[in-house]
């Protein structure tokens, strides 16, 4: 399982592909959960999921064959960098 951080690229189970943008409630309580911050790499809409929820329905998206992120896999899908 990958961990979840900015810049990372993830693929929901309908096909659709998002980009992290930050993690936000670093604390983690009952009242303010982690939550995931994410942004869709086609339409640009940006959305939030709990991160306890995450890995339940993303799965992580390389773009290259190696096993750690290049910079085009955290910004290219943006055209950010």
């Amino acid at each position: 399982m990958f961990e979840v951080k900015p810049g990372s690229l993830w693929e929901y189970y309908n096909g659709n592909r998002y980009v992290v943008i930050a993690i936000a409630n670093q604390l983690d309580t009952e009242k303010y959960p982690k939550t995931v911050v994410h942004q869709n790499v086609e339409n640009g809409t940006i959305w939030t999921r709990p991160l306890s929820d995450w890995q339940r329905s993303y799965h992580r998206v390389f773009l290259n064959e190696a096993s750690e992120p290049t910079d085009e896999d955290r910004y290219g899908a943006l055209g950010q960098g």
